[in-house]
């Protein structure tokens, strides 16, 4: 099932999801604002209920009515606010497709949901309600003791309540195809509000009043792109996190957040083709089984930073001294491309607590296997595994959005990656992104 959710309250809205996905398998798309909710819907013909906070005012719920009126179809919408003075009759005019749920606790929303499409509860008879496996990564203590399932009512305790783990021990659960943990009944809710907060305090900054700053990713936009590319929801939110994580680290270093920032005002190839970079690069890891959280923290952050140096979206398209378009371009334009993996290397290697590697990886992103590339003219066998990894996810990228961001492009594409990468340490990514979007 398909949901497609618009709010953005963070607390609240971790909560019901935590709830609808422990009671019915869903897969979620989630939107900011309105431009975005309508695009999305018209773009996902199959998605079976919308979930839309009104807390911000009656003039949104105006405009939802407008269009929902307007654009007429029968695929049930539930409206929820927190807003006590909201009054109901701001919503008596929407058309019976359309349902308003006074009570916003992610208990009632999962029931009205069900109630709305039919379905009833799947929850097992026993104390315990399940959790995907994925969500303990974000964290590494909880409030409460964590179960494993061994049988239809044997359930074995593997975390205890406010012992520490890491994200390693969470791992080896899930590549045995554990998925789901547990969590006792009557410690459900408590555990929501706690990874609640703990994830919001991960995402905010030093200073909580900038929580912009913690935001690299365009939900609506990314999550299009990578179901499009079909990563599994798994790869897809363990690359959430790690992106929510990063941002933390670079919130530590402000003149690589002024980069950042405007990268993410501007919106433009720069910062899509960086965000899309971050989901390649990490699943040709995670495919692999270089899932550490090391090895993706480092990927994602060479994404976002490799080529904050560059400001002509023009000049990002170049990814090769071969490249046609340089017979048009000035010396200095010409210089500025070479020039730009070596500029940031420079600016990462002035930072603060950065993983290590990251600065040559950065340098590193145009060589090539044959020696061709720039700023070093490196071959395959002297390039680290991980630069490898980072240099054909950065390829498929550039070459993927020069073709439409169409699945029906891969295959094209990794045949033609397939002659240039196909020697020294690239053999191994070539095969990860093979498997992952062949």
């Amino acid at each position: 099932m398909k949901i497609l959710f618009l709010g953005n309250t963070l607390d609240i809205k971790t909560e019901i999801v935590y709830e609808i996905k422990s009671e019915l398998a869903t897969e979620f798309i989630y939107v900011e604002n309105l431009d975005e909710w309508i695009r999305s819907k018209e773009e996902n013909t199959d998605i079976e209920i919308c979930i839309i906070n009104v807390d911000k005012d009656k003039d949104q719920i105006l405009r939802f009515e407008e269009y929902i009126i307007n654009n007429w179809d029968e695929s049930p919408i539930l409206l929820y606010s927190k807003n006590t003075n909201l009054k109901e009759d701001c919503i008596l005019n929407l058309p019976p497709n359309v349902y308003y749920n006074r009570d916003a606790s992610p208990r009632s929303i999962v029931s009205k949901t069900k109630e709305i499409i039919g379905i009833s509860s799947n929850r097992s008879s026993t104390n315990y309600y399940p959790i995907r496996s994925i969500r303990f990564k974000a964290v590494n203590s909880v409030v409460c003791d964590v179960y494993i399932k061994l049988g239809d009512n044997k359930f074995v305790k593997i975390i205890g309540k406010n012992d520490l783990y890491d994200n390693e021990q969470i791992q080896k659960y899930i590549k045995k195809g554990i998925t789901t943990l547990y969590v006792l009944q009557e410690d459900y809710f408590e555990f929501c509000r706690h990874y609640s907060k703990l994830l919001g305090s991960m995402l905010a900054t030093q200073n909580k009043t900038n929580l912009l700053k913690t935001e690299y990713t365009s939900i609506s936009f990314i999550h299009e792109i990578t179901n499009e590319l079909g990563l599994s929801s798994i790869v897809v939110e363990t690359i959430d996190d790690t992106v929510n994580s990063c941002m933390c680290i670079l919130n530590e270093n402000d003149h690589l957040l002024k980069f950042v920032d405007k990268l993410k005002k501007e919106g433009n190839y720069l910062y899509k083709h960086s965000q899309l970079l971050i989901y390649v690069s990490c699943a040709i890891a995670l495919e692999m089984n270089w899932s550490s959280d090391s090895t993706l923290k480092k990927l994602s952050i060479a994404s976002i930073l490799h080529d904050i140096t560059l400001e002509n979206e023009e000049l990002a398209l170049i990814d090769e001294l071969n490249d046609d378009k340089f017979d048009d371009l000035s010396w200095r334009d010409i210089k500025t491309i070479k020039n730009h993996s070596l500029d940031a290397f420079n600016l990462i290697a002035k930072s603060n607590n950065l993983p290590p590697d990251i600065e040559s990886i950065v340098r590193d992103h145009h060589e090539r296997p044959d020696g061709s590339g720039f700023p070093r003219g490196l071959f395959a066998t002297n390039i680290s595994p991980l630069s490898c990894i980072f240099i054909l996810a950065e390829d498929f990228v550039h070459q993927f959005y020069e073709a439409g961001c169409k699945k029906s492009t891969c295959k094209s594409i990794i045949e033609r990656l397939d002659k240039k990468y196909s020697k020294g340490n690239f053999r191994k990514p070539l095969e990860g992104i093979k498997k992952c979007f062949l």
